[in-house]
């Protein structure tokens, strides 16, 4: 479960826009970084509680080590 201070959605997805897909090798063009944002104040809106954003999430975590 990810709990985010409704106040910092904008934050969040910022995040995830700017410093996690770059990192994987997308980085996207301002205009369309712009109108994600906008989105996704609508689209998670309904994700909002009393204590701020919240929902579900996954993530896939790999280790390796060298032979």
């Amino acid at each position: 479960m990810v709990a985010v201070d409704g106040e910092n959605m904008r934050e969040f997805v910022e995040a995830e826009l700017r410093g996690w897909l770059p990192v994987m090798g997308v980085v996207l063009p301002e205009p369309q970084i712009d109108r994600i944002l906008a989105e996704a104040e609508t689209t998670l809106a309904r994700y909002l509680t009393a204590d701020g954003l919240a929902f579900d999430i996954s993530a896939h975590l790999a280790t390796c080590r060298r032979p």
